[in-house]
């Protein structure tokens, strides 16, 4: 059972178009009971390098945005699996207060 009243971020996991959909479907109808529904605008789709089927999972009539990756939790999940977009955002942050203390300090590093 899931509590997903007050969801901002959800993922939705499977193997299959077809599953999706359904669960996007059923998760739909059940969240309306509550007076919640799925924003389509705000919805990514992506599948992995190892599912074929590229097709659209639709929401409330509208084809929710297929993307090859997407951030979620301040993660970049990607279509194949690789890391380099999320561990280049960590580089940069790291960059950032590298650079930030070192400006407050006036020491450099190098």
């Amino acid at each position: 059972m899931c509590d997903l009243n007050f969801a901002d971020d959800a993922a939705i996991i499977d193997d299959s178009w077809s599953s999706v959909q359904l669960t996007i479907s059923v998760l739909q109808e059940e969240a309306s009971k509550l007076g919640l529904f799925i924003n389509p605008d705000k919805c990514k789709v992506t599948t992995t390098s190892t599912w074929n089927e590229r097709t659209y999972i639709q929401e409330a009539g509208m084809d929710l945005e297929l993307v090859n990756d997407f951030c979620y939790l301040s993660s970049r999940i990607s279509y194949n699996g690789k890391c380099e977009k999320d561990v280049n955002m960590w580089i940069g942050k790291a960059a950032t207060v590298i650079g930030k203390y070192e400006k407050k300090s006036g020491r450099t590093t190098g």
